[in-house]
Parts: structure tokens; C-alpha cells; sequence
């Protein structure tokens, strides 16, 4: 999208009623120096993540085992019957399967028994970690470790941001990613962005790329203010006005009312095979985190 385009955006902070500047007339998506700097607080240390995987794990095979008591040892021949939690249902455990197949490939062997790959989780993810690291914590490369359970670890990041991250007046982030995931805490399509910290007032183009939205092509839309908001709620092929969305959107107007929430952008990319939308926020404390929704075929 063209500065020209990104002009005629202008309008009113969410909540607020006064208008926001364009802040230069540059592209807004275009790579450019950062003006103010930031931190990322969502950042668990690798030991947190490591003991998170190696519990869920021994948890998960502990239940398999109780399920399957004849299978003392475990290999690419008996493993998808051995994941089979209840042949009743067809419930299966798909991270056990996974994360064993991880870790034959770890010690090197076509087969072992339930204790050897428990007792080997801890050190294949310290392993696995350490190319995932930026100083000394964690970063999104952990999603692409073998085995790794996608949901464990967002839990992971999770913790780490609300631990360093302040609440806006009136809301609970914690909260605010629950009502977005659902109860399970785990949605594929949807995912929270985390808080990082500014110090002082960012621009958006630094908001944008510091929450992984400065994508290779411009957007197809770009909504800021208090129109933001509802744009995103009604969007065609996301939200589409969803009851379950109201509650909280009713809580982020009222944020943007009594001044929690400074700044607020809806920007929408699409393809031939994919959908991304995100609603990004600037609250009081100078932090930055969004709403995201993704789909692709």
C-alpha cells in the first residue's frame, strides 16, 4: 500500500477522538531504522521449556503405557497402534507419536523401550534448544523443533510474557489471550501476539515488524483508529461480527474510552491460498500485542 493510500487512513485513536498523524510520507511498510527500541517479553528460559517438554512427555507415555502394558518396546513398527489411546473413539495421541519418533532419532536407534525415551527427553530438548536461543532465552524458533508440542510451548511464551508484562487499566492480558484461544488455550487459526515493550511512543512501522507483520508483500487493507476494531470484528473471512468476539471487543472500546489503549491498526493480507488478518494495539504502558487470525488452504 502507497504513503497516498496510507493518508487517506488517517482517523480517530481508538476511543479517544483525537486524529493520528501520519507519521511520515514514506511507505509505512517499507524496511526503514528503528527509531525506538523494544523488548520482547514474551521469552521463557530454555531450562522452563525443557522441563515443560520432558513432563508432558513422561505424562503423555505414562498413559500409553498404562494403555498399551504388553508394549515394552517401541518402535516405527508398533508406535501409531501404541498412540492409539482409546480404540473405542479413535483418540490419539499425535505429540506422543511425534516426540518418540524425535527422540529414536536422537539416541540413534530403531527402538527403546517406554523409560529410555522418557529419561532422554530432557537432554535432546536442552540439545535442540540451544540453536534457538537469543540471548540466553528461547525465541519462535523452538516451533520447529522436531517433536516439540506446539501448545506446550505457546504455554511456554505465555507464562514468560505475563510474568514481565503490566496490564492496561481495566483488563488482564491473561485473560484477553484466554477469551481469544477458547478454553483448550489452542486454536490453529488463531494465535495471540505478545507483548513487547517500548521504550517510548513507537511508530507503526516499528509496531508492525516487531510483532512479525511486516510481510514481502504490502497489505490489502490498512484501518487505524476506532474503526480498527470494528473492521476486524466484521471481517468477511474472519470474525464475521462472531458473538463469542463481543465481549472482548466490548472490553477493548472501553479500553480505547478510558485511555488504556492508546493505538489500534487492522491490517489484512490475502492470497490465492491464504488469509491473514491482525488487529494490533499500543496500550498505556508502551507495549505492543495483537489479535491474529490465519487461515491457509
Amino acid at each position: 500500500m502507497r504513503a497516498s493510500k496510507i493518508a487517506m487512513a488517517v482517523c480517530a485513536i481508538l476511543g479517544v477522538g483525537t486524529a493520528i498523524r501520519a507519521e511520515s510520507d514514506r511507505p509505512l511498510f517499507r524496511d526503514g531504522p528503528a527509531r525506538t527500541p523494544c523488548v520482547l517479553l514474551a521469552t521463557p528460559a530454555p531450562g522452563e521449556v525443557a522441563d515443560a517438554f520432558t513432563r508432558d512427555f513422561a505424562a503423555r507415555m505414562a498413559r500409553a503405557v498404562l494403555g498399551h502394558p504388553r508394549m515394552t518396546m517401541i518402535s516405527e513398527r508398533n508406535l501409531e497402534k501404541f498412540c492409539v489411546l482409546c480404540p473405542e473413539t479413535g483418540d490419539y495421541d499425535y505429540p506422543l507419536e511425534e516426540g518418540i519418533r524425535a527422540l529414536l532419532r536422537y539416541l540413534g536407534r530403531r527402538q527403546a523401550p517406554p523409560k529410555v525415551l522418557v529419561e532422554a527427553a530432557q537432554g535432546y530438548m536442552v540439545t535442540e534448544l540451544e540453536a534457538c536461543l537469543e540471548c540466553g532465552q528461547v525465541t519462535g524458533k523452538a516451533f520447529q523443533i522436531s517433536g516439540i508440542n506446539h501448545k506446550l510451548l505457546d504455554q511456554c511464551f505465555a507464562e514468560a510474557a505475563f510474568r514481565q508484562a503490566a496490564n492496561p487499566a481495566g483488563l488482564d492480558l491473561r485473560r484477553v489471550r484466554q477469551e481469544w484461544l477458547g478454553d483448550l488455550g489452542y486454536r490453529e487459526e488463531r494465535q495471540f501476539l505478545y507483548p513487547v515493550k517500548f521504550q517510548g511512543e513507537p511508530r507503526w512501522q516499528e509496531v508492525i515488524r516487531a510483532l512479525g507483520m511486516d510481510l514481502d508483500s504490502d497489505p490489502d487493507r490498512v484501518i487505524l483508529g476506532d474503526k480498527a476494531l470494528q473492521a476486524f470484528a466484521d471481517s468477511e473471512y474472519g470474525l464475521e461480527g462472531s458473538e463469542t468476539f463481543a465481549p472482548l471487543q466490548e472490553r477493548l472500546r472501553e479500553g480505547g474510552r478510558n485511555g488504556s489503549l492508546l493505538k489500534c491498526i487492522c491490517i489484512t493480507y490475502s492470497g490465492d491460498a491464504y488469509f491473514l488478518e491482525a488487529l494490533l494495539i499500543v496500550d498505556q504502558h508502551q507495549q505492543a500485542w495483537g489479535l491474529k487470525i490465519f487461515f491457509c488452504d
